[in-house]
């Protein structure tokens, strides 16, 4: 939206420092080790998909019942 604004009155986007500056952050986010905020099955130790709301995978949950 800045760019399309700045765009539209004709004003040069001088902002490429910053940009620079926050792709090298995302690339060192990424680069960190993420077993801190990926979620694991507590049986296996499946990774859980995102937004899974269970501590356990549904293949271990099934073997419980």
């Amino acid at each position: 939206m800045h760019h399309q604004l700045l765009q539209r009155m004709n004003l040069e986007d001088n902002c490429t420092d910053e940009q620079t500056q926050i792709c090298q952050r995302i690339k060192e986010l990424m680069a960190e080790d993420k077993s801190g905020y990926i979620r694991r099955c507590r049986v296996c130790g499946r990774e859980l998909p995102l937004g899974y709301s269970f501590n356990v995978c549904e293949k271990c949950f099934r073997a419980e019942q």
